[in-house]
């Protein structure tokens, strides 16, 4: 068969020879959580204004940020069964959900936004800015009260840094899947393999002093434009917006939405965070973080072995530090739990208790409250 258009074929097709698609059947969608399945640190609701909480709060691999004394404030967090099952679409259990709860209005040169990030390696396959370079297409399902024109927000690591404005408009209130054809750029991104690759940012409100107006798509330079001019205002008290199913994929024309496994998906989250959080443990409500000896009556220093290797050595967050404890035959409760060095795969700890431990006798760190985390982060 020699065509050059689509192909439908309502009955079975049985292929005798080699089936050769023009982009992988697996593998092909390079967003992280996606699907908005994982949420290691919390999946309670956020409240994120400019300076507090922004940065990764709930869902994995997506932030909220506010720019430079930005206004405003929003709920966020990770959302079951708001997804209906759309007519030809795929299927979704959770989403991440944004309410604006309290209002604010554009600023001349403040950008309010939701991002994702990618590694430079993990954009390869597109191999922009060489002679063999490839499109891109960005695909999600998006619900929001406020209809009208949203903006995309491209930054790549390119030479000069590499930017490009695409707008969308969003005619109702339901959910809907919206495509974003990227065309291939043709300066290469530049950097470590690990080292930030592309951020990917959903605009909330309009930036005039960096906004648009030649229309949809300003195509890639280095200019800074944020916005469309038409961008609207999502930034009213109760405004509410879903999101979810979002993919990024080699060609010009989105495929079904990727769906991976649970556990698949944890663990490319985990190459950039990884909890550790109380009640989450076998035996009754104790979790064991770590294992480790003691240094003096009241110091004992564990190691954790990371789950998977991290993108780099993790910095370490430790929540409510008197809510562990060091183990051997019995409990004794911490006074204080710090970070001491990391690498890649591996956290050492410190932990001090008020008196009682021997040295140099084995203990473990652990905690049974449920408000006791730490969080390792390579973002």
């Amino acid at each position: 068969i020699s065509t050059t258009g689509d192909i439908t074929i309502a009955e079975d097709l049985t292929v005798s020879g080699d089936l050769v698609p023009s982009t992988a059947l697996s593998h092909r969608n390079i967003i992280i959580n996606g699907g908005m399945q994982v949420a290691q640190r919390s999946t309670a609701e956020v409240i994120i204004s400019d300076g507090s909480n922004e940065g990764y709060q709930t869902v994995d691999r997506f932030s909220q940020s506010f720019g430079s004394a930005a206004g405003g404030a929003v709920k966020w967090t990770q959302v079951q069964n708001e997804v209906p099952d759309i007519s030809g679409g795929d299927m979704f259990t959770n989403s991440l959900k944004v309410q604006c709860s309290t209002a604010t209005t554009e600023n001349t040169n403040k950008e309010i936004n939701i991002v994702t990030k990618l590694e430079v390696q993990d954009m390869e396959r597109f191999g922009w800015g060489k002679t063999n370079k490839k499109d891109a297409v960005l695909s999600f399902y998006f619900k929001t009260s406020v209809t009208g024109i949203y903006s995309i927000y491209l930054q790549t690591s390119g030479s000069g840094t590499r930017r490009r404005m695409i707008s969308f408009s969003v005619a109702d209130t339901n959910w809907n899947r919206y495509e974003i054809p990227i065309s291939a750029d043709t300066v290469a991104l530049s950097g470590a393999s690990n080292s930030f690759g592309i951020s990917i940012a959903w605009q909330l409100i309009n930036v005039p002093n960096y906004e648009y107006t030649g229309g949809t798509d300003s195509g890639w330079g280095t200019t800074i434009y944020l916005t469309d001019d038409g961008q609207v205002d999502f930034m009213g008290t109760s405004n509410t917006l879903y999101l979810t199913g979002v993919q990024l994929e080699l060609g010009s024309n989105a495929t079904p939405f990727e769906h991976r496994s649970y556990g698949e998906e944890l663990a490319r989250c985990q190459r950039y965070c990884q909890a550790r959080i109380g009640s989450e443990g076998s035996n009754g409500s104790n979790s064991q973080l770590g294992y480790g000896i003691a240094r003096s009556t009241t110091a004992a220093f564990f190691q954790d072995r990371l789950q998977v290797k991290m993108r780099t050595a993790p910095s370490v967050t430790v929540v409510n530090p008197t809510n562990f404890y060091v183990y051997q035959t019995s409990l004794t409760a911490t006074t204080a739990v710090a970070f001491d060095i990391s690498d890649v795969n591996t956290v050492s700890l410190s932990a001090s208790v008020s008196s009682g431990l021997t040295v140099p006798t084995f203990y473990t760190l652990g905690t049974n409250n449920a408000n006791a985390q730490i969080i390792y982060s390579s973002e």
